[in-house]
């Protein structure tokens, strides 16, 4: 009955994102850092760190023009966040992965008369929903994540074509 639950759960959270978004806004984009949170030990349970999220988007992205750098220095990122859980009975590993790119501005808020603060701009999202036993589970979230970085590329690719 959990078990049932939790996947329920999972997928009610995820079902939203299911579809990546085609955006404008990845007009004139030359280069991406990475932003990699969640890896926590349920996470590291199922396989999944951050050297495999980083080598998977890596190997995928290093055949467009599109310039990829393992920092999360200024500029837009590739903003991956991982929540993962480890079902006992039988032995599963769900992951939830949201795949963003932003971008860090400074923003004057219409509504207020105070001075522009940071804001976190969402100019493209993906996300999905892994399950599979602990031993193929980062392979299968590798896999995802290169789909996922295909897909940006040929968001990008649409965006910046002359």
């Amino acid at each position: 009955m959990i078990r049932l639950f939790i996947s329920v759960v999972l997928l009610l959270c995820v079902g939203g994102g299911a579809v990546a978004q085609q955006a404008e806004e990845l007009r004139g984009l030359t280069r991406l850092g990475l932003l990699v949170e969640g890896i926590d030990q349920e996470a590291q349970r199922c396989g999944i760190t951050r050297n495999l999220i980083r080598d998977a988007i890596a190997y995928t992205i290093s055949s467009s023009k599109l310039k990829f750098s393992d920092d999360d220095s200024s500029g837009p990122k590739l903003y991956v966040r991982v929540g993962a859980l480890v079902q006992r009975q039988p032995v599963q590993c769900f992951s939830n992965v949201s795949f963003d790119v932003v971008n860090i501005q400074k923003v004057q808020l219409d509504y207020r008369d105070e001075p522009p603060s940071y804001t976190v701009l969402q100019l493209w999202h993906d996300d999905w929903l892994e399950v599979s036993v602990p031993e193929k589970h980062s392979q299968q979230v590798r896999v995802a994540i290169e789909n996922a970085t295909k897909k940006l590329i040929a968001a990008w690719y649409l965006a910046n074509k002359p």
